[in-house]
């Protein structure tokens, strides 16, 4: 892929992945890079992505994360984007706008009693049960898809020129997002945590289902707060980065917050947590 091209954010990702040695591509870090390409959209095209959009998705990992945890993630996306900017994939340093934050002497001993208590699990993103066994039942079929693609890909390069021939380049396109898809499952799977029961709390986290009550409106909706990968928004399940998401996300029962919508500012009273 040249320079010229419109390349994606999720093309250039794996383009950046590829560049790098087989040691630092098992980084169990290169995970935020997936969130990245979520955050902007994966097909966006990458010379898109604007300051703004960089910097909003910096503080929001650090909050995410905590100063602490967010550093190395982020150090990740801050190579991506000198790496987009060395290749001529976006036309300026984005890359100033990922500020790392080191967290201070005194931060980290008055943490540290919360800290020594906390497993190392602690630190990973985390799915639902049932997220975790939809990415299975996809992987699985993901996974039997392969053979007729390959199938396919052979039966077109057999019938002449490749270099003019669109069955085999549609075959081979159909592969690259398939093996693209299997890997993305198995690194969710491999890095993601399962979400602990949150019963008896008022404190919205992930996996917690929510009872919001329109300010105005007075009507009632009921969501389930969740992670990216698994959102399905008319199902009820919403993404902690969604609008309403993001709003709720880590606060109590009482609380009321403010959601911007396209249709304008709604207040929500969080009424109940389970």
């Amino acid at each position: 892929m040249g320079a010229n091209d419109l390349a994606s954010v999720q093309e250039v990702i794996m383009l950046y992945i590829s560049s790098l040695s087989q040691k630092n591509r098992n980084s169990d870090y290169l995970q935020e890079l997936y969130r990245f390409s979520q955050w902007c959209g994966p097909d966006k095209q990458m010379e898109k992505i604007s300051a703004p959009e960089v910097g909003e998705y910096n503080e929001n990992a650090i909050l995410r994360l905590g100063i602490e945890n967010s550093a190395n993630r982020l150090t990740e996306v801050k190579k991506l984007l000198v790496y987009a900017y060395k290749e001529g994939f976006i036309n300026t340093n984005l890359s100033q706008h990922v500020r790392l934050r080191r967290p201070r002497k005194n931060s980290l001993i008055k943490s540290s009693g919360l800290r020594k208590v906390k497993s190392s699990s602690d630190n990973k993103e985390s799915l639902t049960k049932q997220g975790i066994a939809e990415l299975n039942r996809e992987l699985k079929s993901l996974k039997n898809d392969r053979q007729p693609i390959t199938d396919e890909i052979k039966r077109a390069a057999a019938d002449g020129d490749v270099r003019e021939n669109a069955p085999l380049e549609a075959a081979r396109q159909e592969m690259g997002k398939l093996v693209a898809r299997i890997d993305e499952i198995e690194n969710m799977l491999a890095n993601y945590g399962v979400i602990e029961s949150n019963e008896a709390s008022s404190f919205i986290n992930l996996g917690s289902k929510v009872v919001l009550m329109d300010v105005k409106s007075k009507r009632k909706v009921k969501y389930m707060v969740v992670a990216a990968p698994e959102a399905r928004p008319f199902d009820g399940r919403i993404s902690n980065l969604s609008p309403i998401g993001k709003a709720v996300y880590k606060k109590e029962v009482g609380e009321v917050v403010d959601v911007h919508t396209p249709r304008g500012l709604i207040q929500y009273e969080i009424m109940k947590v389970s």
